[in-house]
């Protein structure tokens, strides 16, 4: 189908709303996909509003009429899909929502869905979020689209776009150093927790290789040329995407095989510090309830109501001069001195009383 004025620019709208503003008005239909969760310099959706082709399914975005595409039409779509045989409809579907002018199309709720979890590396390489939309129709009643649409990140390597890993290596960069050109910074001065020499080097050859391709990927671009060497141009971009993908991939199975271990291992031997000093704190408790503290309680009560103007310090010493048991000895001042602050605060003892 050939693609009039009206149709490019309707497209590119579409395309500018999804892409980086989140939010406008096409063909008297508003939408709204502004969401914190969405920022849009960090998360990417597919364009959708485009009207090739209908009949494909797609598991990432809804299948949505918009009033741009005309009366919905079964017979329309089995001839633009070319499909002859009226047995083949079942590759059709209905559309999940139509929508009509002045109606609105916002975000509902999002969903964060991790595809590998206690996953050590960059956190966007292993999520995707997906955004349920509602439709406010022009007499505002509210619609809910079932299917979701996917997000994923710009700068991620494992989801959404399979190509362009020295772009999203280099995004990745200039990210780390919050700049957008990384000839501003210096490989001699990041410091080691910056990444030191490895991301200075990162940084010098990533950058020396996107400035290398600058005229490859011009000519790639131009596939309609008769230029013999679009096809090589071609060939050279895809390479350096490669080689940076062969590159990341190995410093992930290095980080998987030598260093995941020892994380895993640390964080085993955090837990089962932070479990025995619970059930060792827990046996000193049953510990001293059974031995000396029944004891000391019992003392301490009768020492304040006798003395009620005595300190802590005076009833715990008054505790240790005293003290007849013979089945255990009394435990150090301090610890008589922190029983005492204690049953103060819980109320099992009488308050001192100021003179």
């Amino acid at each position: 189908m050939a693609i009039d004025d009206e149709d490019f620019k309707r497209r590119r709208a579409l395309a500018e709303i999804c892409g980086i503003t989140r939010h406008g008005v096409v063909g008297g239909v508003e939408f709204d996909f502004r969401h914190e969760l969405l920022e849009p310099r960090e998360w990417q959706m597919e364009t959708i509003g485009t009207d090739s082709p209908l009949y494909c399914e797609s598991a990432f975005a809804p299948f949505i009429w918009f009033p741009w595409y005309g009366e919905f039409s079964k017979a329309q779509l089995r001839r633009e899909a070319n499909l002859d045989d009226e047995s083949d409809e079942k590759m059709l579907r209905d559309p999940e929502c139509i929508i009509n002018v002045g109606d609105k199309i916002t975000i509902k709720n999002v969903d964060r869905q991790f595809i590998e979890e206690n996953n050590f590396g960059r956190a966007h390489d292993y999520e995707v979020r997906f955004a349920l939309l509602n439709v406010i129709r022009s007499n505002d009643k509210i619609e809910e689209i079932k299917t979701p649409v996917r997000f994923t990140s710009m700068a991620s390597i494992f989801t959404g776009d399979s190509t362009q890993f020295l772009d999203k290596i280099l995004r990745r960069v200039r990210q780390h150093f919050h700049v957008r050109s990384l000839e501003k910074v210096s490989m001699y001065e990041i410091p080691e927790k910056d990444g030191g020499r490895f991301a200075a080097g990162t940084r010098f050859y990533a950058e020396t290789l996107a400035r290398r391709l600058v005229e490859f990927k011009k000519l790639a671009g131009n596939r309609k040329s008769d230029n013999p060497h679009v096809s090589s141009a071609l060939d050279a971009c895809y390479i350096a995407d490669e080689a940076a993908y062969v590159g990341y991939l190995w410093a992930r199975a290095e980080a998987e095989i030598n260093l995941k271990p020892l994380v895993r291992s640390a964080l085993r031997v955090k837990i089962g510090a932070t479990s025995g000093g619970a059930k060792s704190g827990a046996v000193r408790r049953q510990k001293r309830a059974a031995s000396w503290e029944p004891i000391a309680k019992e003392m301490a009560k009768g020492i304040r109501t006798e003395n009620p103007t005595f300190s802590q310090e005076d009833v715990a010493s008054e505790i240790e001069a005293g003290w007849k048991a013979t089945t255990c000895d009394p435990p150090v001042h301090s610890t008589l001195k922190a029983l005492i602050s204690r049953m103060e605060q819980a109320g099992e003892l009488p308050k001192r009383q100021r003179i």
